[in-house]
C-alpha cells in the first residue's frame, strides 16, 4: 500500500528468513570457514528485500521478481546474520537490493539494532546500487549515518525531464534529488568529498549527448564523485523490446550487449553522423577527471581558478553538438 507518498511493505519471504550467506562456496578458492583452514571474505552481501513496484524501461526487476510486488526478509534474521559474521571478523556489509527503502520499516528496524549494539562498533555498511532519492528522509539519513553508512549513492542517471519520462522514471525528478541532498548533508554527509556520489547513465539508444554532459556537470557541482554507468540492454525489458529489431539486425548475442562494447553506437550514428567510440570514452574520462581530488576535495568545475577556467574553455570546444 502507499501512505504519505512512501510505499509500505509488510509481506515477507518465510523460507528466506533464516537463510544466510553460503560461505562454504568460497572453499574451492582456498577461503571459507577458518576452522577448516580457510579464511572468510572481507565483506558480506545482505539482501533484505526483493522487488520494486516501478517499471523503468531499462530495468529487469519486475521480470526477475514476477511483477511489482516487494518482499522483505525479517530484520531480526538479518541482524543475527550480521552479528554472527561480525564476530568472525567481517566488518563490511553490502546491501544488494532492487529498491532498498521500499521496505522502510524493516530496514530502519535493522539499522536501529545495528546502531545500538556496542558489539558492532566499527561496522561499515554500503548500498552500492544506489538509494531512491525521494525516500531519503531526514530521520532515515541520520539513522543510516549512525549505523555505519559512510557513503550514499544517488541513482541520478539524468537530469533531462524528457528522458526521465521516456525511461518511465516517474518516481524521481530534480526536486526529489535536492530533497535527498538536503537531508543527507543535514545528517553530516559532505558534498565536497566522496560521502555523496551520483550514478550517470549513458550509452543508450536515441540519447541526447548534450543531456549527458549537462547531467555530469550538474552532478559534479553538487556531490563528491560522478560514477559512469554504460547502458546494457536486458532481454525482455521494455527498452530491449523497443530496439529488438536493431539488436537482431546486428546479430548480437548476450555477450555483445555489454555496455562497455557500446552496443548502440551504430544506432546512434543515425543521429550523430560523426559519432565514434572515442566520444564515449572521452565522456567516461571526463567523469573520472571531475572526480580527481584537489586538496582533498573534488575538482570544482565552476571555480574561479585558472585550472577551472581552462577546463571550461576546453570543454566548450570539445563537447559534441
Amino acid at each position: 500500500m502507499q501512505q504519505n507518498r512512501d510505499i509500505l511493505v509488510s509481506a515477507t519471504i518465510p523460507d528466506a528468513n533464516p537463510l544466510s550467506l553460503a560461505l562454504d562456496l568460497y572453499e574451492n578458492d582456498g577461503v571459507g570457514d577458518p576452522e577448516s583452514g580457510g579464511r572468510l571474505p572481507e565483506y558480506s552481501i545482505l539482501t533484505t528485500s526483493r522487488g520494486c513496484p516501478f517499471k523503468c524501461a531499462y530495468c529487469a526487476a519486475n521480470i526477475l521478481n514476477e511483477g511489482r510486488r516487494v518482499w522483505v526478509r525479517d530484520y531480526e534474521f538479518a541482524y543475527q546474520e550480521v552479528k554472527r559474521l561480525f564476530s568472525r571478523g567481517i566488518r563490511e556489509f553490502c546491501f544488494y537490493e532492487d529498491n532498498l527503502l521500499l521496505g522502510r520499516d524493516n530496514f530502519t528496524n535493522l539499522l536501529h539494532l545495528i546502531a545500538d549494539d556496542p558489539e558492532l562498533r566499527g561496522i561499515q555498511l554500503h548500498a552500492p546500487e544506489g538509494i531512491e532519492v525521494r525516500l531519503l528522509h531526514r530521520d532515515v539519513t541520520e539513522l543510516m549515518r549512525r549505523a555505519g553508512f559512510e557513503k550514499i549513492y544517488f541513482p541520478l542517471e539524468t537530469i533531462n525531464a524528457k528522458m526521465q519520462k521516456e525511461w518511465q522514471r516517474t518516481h524521481t525528478n530534480i526536486d526529489k534529488f535536492f530533497y535527498a541532498l538536503e537531508n543527507t548533508t543535514a545528517a553530516g554527509y559532505k558534498t565536497r568529498c566522496q560521502d555523496l556520489n551520483c550514478f550517470v547513465l549513458f550509452g543508450l539508444p536515441d540519447e541526447d549527448l548534450q543531456a549527458v554532459y549537462d547531467t555530469v556537470l550538474f552532478a559534479s557541482s553538487r556531490v563528491g564523485s560522478v560514477i559512469p554507468m554504460l547502458f546494457t540492454p536486458v532481454p525482455n525489458t521494455p527498452m530491449f523490446e523497443m530496439y529488438r529489431d536493431y539488436i537482431g539486425e546486428k546479430g548480437f548475442d548476450l555477450q555483445h550487449l555489454n555496455g562497455k562494447l557500446l552496443p548502440f553506437l551504430d544506432y546512434n550514428r543515425r543521429i550523430y553522423k560523426e559519432l565514434s567510440h572515442r566520444d564515449y570514452f572521452a565522456l567516461e574520462g571526463l567523469m573520472w577527471r571531475l572526480n580527481a581530488k584537489v586538496r582533498s576535495e573534488s575538482f570544482d568545475i565552476g571555480g574561479e581558478g585558472r585550472v577551472s577556467s581552462a577546463f571550461r574553455r576546453i570543454l566548450r570546444e570539445t563537447v559534441p553538438t
